[in-house]
């Protein structure tokens, strides 16, 4: 009998990085500068968006390829911890919150900006409701 591999075990031994690394990274950057366009609104500056792909795609190292294979489930403002959660439930906010909070005192501290001057963008992946990989940029005023 054949059993189905979590997502856990998909992603085990694959370079995450590699394969999803760069777009993710791009993507936020791109939030983070206001020029991400959302295929459901109108560009947006700092925000965090939440993509999903299949389970085959991310076995066979697909998602961002053929533009058909993912899709945009959700974006919300940077921050909107109450609206993130609507999408990718209260553990998976925490978790993001808590990732943000140590961001932010990585940039204050590395750049000396202040918080209100610099906007950021974060790209989440999942699959099957199992965080994948994200990327995350930012930009001074």
């Amino acid at each position: 009998m054949v059993t189905k591999q979590t997502i856990e075990e998909i992603i085990e031994d694959k370079n995450i990085h590699a394969i999803y690394g760069d777009i993710l990274g791009d993507i936020a950057g791109d939030l983070a500068q206001g020029i991400y366009q959302s295929r459901n609104s109108d560009a947006f500056k700092g925000g965090i968006v939440i993509f999903e792909i299949s389970r085959e795609d991310l076995i066979n190292n697909r998602g961002f390829n053929t533009g058909e294979s993912w899709k945009e489930i959700g974006h919300v403002k940077y921050g909107d911890w109450e609206g993130l959660k609507k999408i990718i439930g209260e553990e998976e906010t925490i978790l993001e919150k808590e990732e943000s909070e140590i961001y932010i005192k990585e940039l204050l501290t590395d750049s000396g900006y202040e918080q209100e001057s610099y906007d950021i963008g974060r790209s989440l992946l999942y699959c099957e409701g199992h965080f994948i990989y994200s990327g995350v940029g930012n930009t001074a005023d």
